[in-house]
């Protein structure tokens, strides 16, 4: 399909139990050598969780594709002992939190994860959330018409993440390089206040800003309706937490799906949640200029531009080799490494994996 329009306990005996206090250490040394030994015991395994002991701690940031996670635990599908949902400001800092360790899993575009990767971090996509198409965009002041109306001007982008992608191929696309624009690199937050007060050209946007600027006046440019099936957004987690966290992990897709069901059944309650906490309505601004046109603002209008794969079409999409995600996987690697979006050769380590989705309910 491409898309229309543990050893990981393991891994915790030997980062947990080695965080053993000097103050701990020092009464063992003051002990005979055998209560020594059983004192050193206790400590390491008191310190270490069993499997499947804590949350499950998945970072965000903020995108309408995501709201099922938030919505799925106001539905109550699952509590915060078992899934910790973790918002960021950016994606660069969901990508900074997952190599750190301060999360065990990630949403993020497939090119997000790529660069992951492609930093020497594996890890493992046990979902599909979603696929843009036409919630991200570039867009520009009143007067710039097209994509080489850009050259020469300052273009706001969060480069690390899926910005910087999406504006290289609209670039490509329009037979432009980024040597052609003055690229500014901005994190999301930044992008909108910068772009109103006139200190940058265009900004490289999505979802819910996009829809703000767009009902302001701001020309749209390039979509990512252009490159069907290309922004994808996924769920990885480390290597293991298969394993370690797979009653939480159980527990977190089976709210995903509920909360897409709810969304589909219940549409306008769904929509007021995920509009107040956005916050769509709150950070509204003044237009750009007054009378402009412009795209409709709100969750709904947002959501068009997103779709949302089921259950089915995950466990087709991840499977395997004969999953066109692979496809789209090399293509996306092709382009970056390009584009100089990644250093490393083809040896780049991500895996699919269904499992959890087979074993859903079972």
């Amino acid at each position: 399909m491409v898309f229309p329009r543990g050893a990981w306990g393991a891994g915790c005996v030997a980062e947990r139990c080695l965080a053993v206090s000097h103050a701990a250490l020092r009464a063992v040394r003051a002990t005979p050598l055998r209560s020594a030994a059983l004192a050193l015991c206790a400590i390491l395994l008191g310190g270490c969780d069993e499997p499947g002991s804590g949350p499950l701690r998945v970072g965000t940031n903020l995108w309408p594709g995501y709201e099922p996670l938030y919505l799925a635990r106001q539905l109550d599908q699952f509590s915060t002992t078992d899934v910790r949902l973790v918002e960021y400001a950016s994606s660069t800092q969901v990508m900074r939190g997952f190599r750190n360790g301060s999360i065990d899993a990630a949403a993020l575009t497939l090119d997000e994860a790529l660069q992951l990767a492609d930093g020497g971090q594996p890890l493992e996509v046990v979902l599909v959330m979603d696929a843009s198409s036409g919630a991200d965009a570039i867009v520009a002041r009143p007067g710039i018409r097209d994509l080489r109306d850009l050259a020469g001007r300052r273009v706001a982008v969060e480069g690390t993440g899926v910005g910087g992608y999406l504006l290289g191929r609209a670039l490509a696309d329009a037979g432009m390089t980024t040597a052609d624009i003055q690229m500014v690199q901005l994190p999301p937050e930044q992008q909108e206040k910068n772009f109103r007060s006139g200190q940058v050209d265009a900004v490289v946007t999505f979802e819910p800003t996009l829809g703000r600027l767009r009902a302001a006046g701001a020309v749209l440019l390039f979509d990512s309706s252009r490159i069907p099936g290309e922004i994808v957004d996924v769920l990885v987690v480390r290597p293991g937490v298969r394993t370690h966290f797979q009653r939480q992990i159980d527990k977190l897709l089976s709210g995903w799906f509920r909360a897409l069901s709810y969304l589909h059944e219940h549409p306008a309650e769904a929509s007021t949640y995920m509009q107040v906490r956005l916050g769509s309505q709150a950070n509204a601004r003044e237009p750009v200029r007054e009378g402009a046109e412009g795209k409709g603002n709100g969750v709904p209008q947002a959501l068009d531009g997103i779709v949302f794969p089921d259950r089915a079409e995950n466990l087709f999409l991840l499977n395997g080799k004969a999953s066109p995600l692979v496809r789209v996987v090399e293509d996306l690697g092709r382009h970056m490494r390009e584009h100089h979006l990644l250093v490393r050769g083809r040896d780049i380590h991500m895996e699919f994996h269904p499992g959890p989705l087979r074993e859903l309910g079972t």
